[in-house]
């Protein structure tokens, strides 16, 4: 059996109970069965590769228990594929096993018909389009010495209705219009290869986020080990490509989508609040994110500037303005102990991959927000009106911040002149230049906190 086949094994056959859907007739059926029973035993052999779940199985006599279903790509030269080409297989594969609750509901099972293998002309159009056009081809052969080839199987489309395979077919249609192409000069579009080398899909994601190979390479490396940081900024493509954490990062991104692809870090996938936080904005491409990212970035180093500031003008705020909210905000950041690591190795992102400082900067952001809430501390409007601050997000607290902000400047404007004259005359002109510094700072980073990182 030469030529690239897809087979189905699935154990929603109706009362018929395990059957085989198949995209070609002359595939035999003992062949078929040698096929199901080595990719349950391996997802990939010489000739084919195979992805699997598990579905419901509801039996004639109504009991309910969980079966394996799969589904094999067969007449393929494995041989001849990468590792990370048949990953790339298989994830193709995967996708495509959603489709198959439509089609499996769509057949008549209770047809007269009890045939163990069923031609599916759905599987012949999945299997002939582009995804799997540049696959190396093999004749699907499993080692049997007593197995006998039987006659090829002919379909039976009495098992379809006509209805549901029109809908089907309209439903594939909407599947694969999203399929990657490319465009040559003269407008004419060109299928794009589904098998790329590791250094190939390093090479589209830089094109895709506008950025160089190597920053690729070494953002994901950040993200795939944010302990070994240090080690990314000397890395180029060549030795980032032999890396096995780096080759794992660009796996998972491949394999997932939308805003997904950029929180595939380790470091942030159990962090909720942070998830929900990116979840929070409208960001659907990959500058959005970069710009987060940036925005999250730019807002760390004006609090460090902030804090730098805080800590020369410590002693005189918390003596002098004990009672001046912004005083007391400046001391706070002066004595606040900051996550271990927070600011180390700290870079301007290049890419839109999240990872552990994206999270870090989050966090102080957050503590800074729940300070500023359980502390009592005011909204003063350009109008006059006070409201407390009791935001219970940082999206909701930066929005309420750039409405306010012209009315905090104006207050942290009064404080800093009251304060600055106090000390100068109770401590001196160098004390009271600190004192000032220190409210020019906290004017600067909440004028960077409120900015809007989506435009």
């Amino acid at each position: 059996m030469t030529g690239l086949r897809l087979i189905v094994e699935t154990p929603r056959g109706g009362e018929a109970g395990h059957r085989f859907l198949i995209s070609r007739n002359d595939t035999v059926e003992s062949e078929v069965a040698l096929a199901a029973a080595a990719a349950s035993q391996n997802a990939v052999g010489r000739s084919y590769i195979s992805v699997s779940r598990q579905v419901t199985q509801r039996l004639p006599n109504g009991a309910v228990r969980e079966g394996a279903e799969r589904m094999i790509l067969g007449g393929v030269d494995v041989g001849a594929l990468q590792p990370e080409q048949i990953e790339q297989v298989k994830s193709e594969l995967t996708k495509l096993l959603p489709s198959l609750d439509s089609l499996i509901e769509s057949m008549n099972w209770s047809s007269g018909n009890r045939s163990t293998v069923i031609v599916c002309e759905e599987l012949r159009d999945w299997v002939a389009s582009e995804l799997f056009g540049d696959l190396p081809l093999s004749e699907l052969t499993v080692a049997s010495s007593s197995t006998k080839s039987g006659p090829p199987i002919r379909s039976p489309t009495k098992w379809l209705l006509i209805a549901t395979l029109a809908l089907a077919c309209v439903g594939m249609l909407w599947l694969f219009s999203g399929r990657r192409v490319s465009r040559t000069e003269s407008g004419k579009t060109q299928k794009q290869p589904l098998l790329l080398t590791n250094e190939a899909r390093v090479r589209e994601l830089a094109s895709e986020w506008q950025c160089t190979p190597e920053e690729v390479i070494r953002s994901l490396k950040r993200a795939g080990n944010w302990d070994r940081r240090r080690e990314a900024d000397g890395l180029s493509l060549k030795t980032g490509l032999e890396d096995g954490e780096i080759l794992a990062m660009l796996n998972k991104v491949a394999a997932s989508n939308g805003s997904d692809r950029y929180c595939v870090s380790p470091s942030i996938e159990g962090a909720v609040a942070f998830r929900g936080f990116v979840g929070d904005r409208p960001l659907r491409s990959a500058e959005e994110i970069r710009r987060l990212r940036r925005w999250l970035f730019s807002t760390w180093m004006q609090y460090a500037d902030l804090r730098q500031a805080a800590k020369k003008a410590r002693d005189a705020l918390n003596q002098e303005g004990a009672r001046d909210v912004f005083s007391r905000m400046l001391v706070s950041v002066a004595d606040a102990e900051t996550e271990v690591g927070l600011g180390d190795s700290f870079q301007d992102p290049a890419t839109p991959l999240l990872d552990r400082q994206d999270l870090m900067i989050f966090r102080l952001l957050e503590d800074i927000r729940q300070g500023l809430s359980m502390g009592g501390f005011t909204w003063d409007s350009a109008e006059g009106s006070i409201d407390v601050v009791t935001t219970d997000s940082l999206t909701k607290f930066v929005t309420d911040l750039r409405v306010h902000l012209a009315g905090m400047r104006d207050a942290i404007k009064k404080s800093r002149a009251i304060l600055t004259d106090t000390v100068r005359e109770n401590k001196g002109s160098g004390i009271a230049d600190a004192v000032f510094d220190a409210y020019k700072s906290l004017e600067r980073f909440l004028e960077e906190l409120s900015k809007n990182p989506n435009r």
